[in-house]
């Protein structure tokens, strides 16, 4: 969501790194400003199993209109348990995001987890707007 909201943000005032509204929310997702390294950390692997699909557009009944389309062209599923937080994700954010234990530390309040990475990975995020 942040990521969407950053690029947009971006393409308005004419801010943005790359060529499209896709490739320039993939740069704010990973938090990078390289494509290469963006792609690296955020693509799609062979061994991946799910994927999070983002649409952008003006209005609902449009954006519903081509999820629909999307999930038939691929005899795909919503299921929006795919963004919920499992140990193996925070992990793997940790991981992908070079999040170590003290800053995890210094950022959680009530030993709510899945906020300080939220909010982490949401300072990545703007670091790639304030690196320009």
């Amino acid at each position: 969501y942040f990521a969407a909201l950053n690029a947009l943000a971006a393409f308005g005032n004419n801010t943005n790194r790359s060529k499209t509204l896709v490739m320039e929310t993939l740069l704010y997702a990973a938090g990078e400003r390289q494509i290469t390294k963006a792609t690296d950390k955020m693509g799609i692997k062979s061994s991946t199993k799910e994927v999070a699909v983002l649409t952008i557009g003006k209005d609902r009944k449009t954006v519903g209109s081509t999820v629909s389309t999307m999930l038939r062209n691929v005899d795909g599923q919503r299921d929006d348990r795919v963004l919920e937080l499992s140990e193996y994700k925070s992990e793997l954010i940790k991981k992908v995001f070079g999040i170590g234990e003290t800053e995890l530390e210094t950022v959680m309040e009530e030993d709510d987890l899945e906020k300080a990475l939220i909010d982490i990975v949401i300072e990545r995020m703007a670091l790639v707007s304030s690196e320009r």
